[in-house]
C-alpha cells in the first residue's frame, strides 16, 4: 500500500472505505418490473479516490431475490488508504468542493446506472460523537445506507410503486494515533 501525502504534515492516518451491501438495485434497470424479474444483469460498484479507480467484483442484479434481501452474490469490499498529513490539512483537503463528496457508481457494461453521494465532511464535523479510542488509536466511523440516484431515468427505473429505493451500505472510518479530533468531549467510547 502506498502512502498518500496531503499537505506538509507527517502524522499517519488510515482511511477505510467499506461497502457492506447493496439493496434494491434492480430498480435502476431500464425495463418493466415483469422483465426485471427474469433478468440477471451483471453490475459492479466503482469510485475514484486519490486518482485511483476502485471497483468491486461483478455481481448480479435481479428482482427474483426477495425485495427486502440484499443482493446475494455481492461481496463486501474494503479499501484502506494510508495518509501522511495533519488534521488541519486533511480537513482542508476534504472541504475543497472537488474532494468533499465520494461518488460510488453502480455500473454495468457500457453504462452508469446510478450514483450514491457521500459527504466526507461528516467525518470532520465539530459535533461528531461516534468516535472510539482503542489501543491508543482514535477512530471516527461514519456508517449509513446511501440512496442511489438513477442516471438512466426513463420511467421504468428508480423507486416506483412504493418499493424501497435502491441503496448501498457504506462504512468509512478515519484512524490516527493522536487525539486529532479535539477535546475528550468528542470521544464517546473509551475501550481498554
Amino acid at each position: 500500500r502506498n502512502e498518500i501525502q496531503i499537505g506538509g504534515g507527517s502524522e499517519p492516518f488510515e482511511l477505510r472505505i467499506s461497502i457492506d451491501s447493496c439493496r434494491h438495485l434492480s430498480q435502476l434497470l431500464l425495463m418493466p418490473t415483469s422483465e426485471r424479474q427474469a433478468s440477471h444483469e451483471k453490475c459492479w460498484l466503482s469510485f475514484r479516490f486519490f486518482g485511483k479507480v476502485i471497483q468491486s467484483d461483478i455481481f448480479s442484479v435481479s428482482d427474483r431475490q426477495h425485495s427486502t434481501q440484499y443482493h446475494g452474490d455481492f461481496s463486501p469490499t474494503m479499501d484502506v488508504f494510508l495518509i501522511r498529513s495533519s488534521y488541519c490539512d486533511l480537513r482542508k483537503y476534504f472541504e475543497n468542493a472537488k474532494n468533499s463528496t465520494l461518488r460510488i457508481h453502480v455500473c454495468k457494461e457500457g453504462a452508469v446506472l446510478g450514483t450514491a453521494f457521500i459527504d466526507w465532511l461528516a467525518l470532520f464535523a465539530d459535533n461528531y460523537n461516534v468516535s472510539e479510542r482503542r489501543n491508543g488509536l482514535e477512530r471516527r466511523i461514519l456508517r449509513n445506507d446511501y440512496l442511489v440516484e438513477s442516471k438512466l431515468n426513463s420511467g421504468h427505473g428508480n423507486n416506483s410503486g412504493g418499493n424501497s429505493p435502491p441503496s448501498i451500505a457504506v462504512c468509512m472510518s478515519l484512524e490516527s494515533e493522536n487525539r486529532f479530533f479535539g477535546n475528550d468531549n468528542h470521544i464517546s467510547n473509551e475501550i481498554h
